[in-house]
């Protein structure tokens, strides 16, 4: 059976319209992702840090350091242009993107890693797949709770090894 003319191409737009703003307000009538930004969350608990991070072949020593930190983290927005800041003590990190586009990702740990963000529900997504033979995939999902604290879900593609953390807001001054 032939496919409609622009077949392809047209799957691409529907795929890209899809994970644009304009579809998730028509879905959830409000922008996913305006509940989250212009937000600063701090790190408040996480279980499973240690684990997931073993499972993601992370240095002991990076392990030891990561546990023990305390992280800011914002999402701002520019047009349909997105930043993720990362803030702590130890290391700073921005990721710059667009819903569904992925890019390069040079992470906190030093990996090269292709990352894509994409809203799916409730969820702000993140996945990082693996460029470098070894590298470990995952996928982050940031979800904002009725407390008004941000869950984020570490997922370690291949073993499924789990991590969950919260953040809480910060008070504007």
């Amino acid at each position: 059976m032939k496919k409609p003319c622009g077949g392809r191409k047209r799957e691409k737009e529907i795929k890209r319209e899809r994970n644009s703003l304009s579809h998730v307000q028509q879905i959830f009538g409000f922008k996913m992702t305006d509940k989250l930004l212009n937000i600063k969350f701090k790190s408040e608990s996480e279980d499973g840090l240690e684990e997931y991070m073993a499972a993601q072949k992370v240095s002991f020593m990076l392990r030891k350091i990561a546990k023990n930190l305390t992280l800011y983290e914002t999402l701002t927005q520019d047009g349909d242009t997105f930043t993720y800041s990362i803030e702590s003590t130890f290391k700073n990190h921005k990721m710059v993107f667009k819903l569904g586009e992925s890019f390069i990702d040079n992470g906190v740990d030093g990996r090269d890693m292709k990352t894509t963000f994409f809203v799916e529900g409730d969820a702000l997504i993140v996945t990082q797949d693996n460029i470098k033979e070894g590298d470990v995939p995952c996928r982050l999902e940031r979800r904002l709770r009725p407390d008004g604290k941000l869950e984020i879900k570490l997922i370690s593609v291949p073993t499924n090894t789990t991590c969950t953390r919260v953040f809480a807001p910060v008070p504007q001054k």
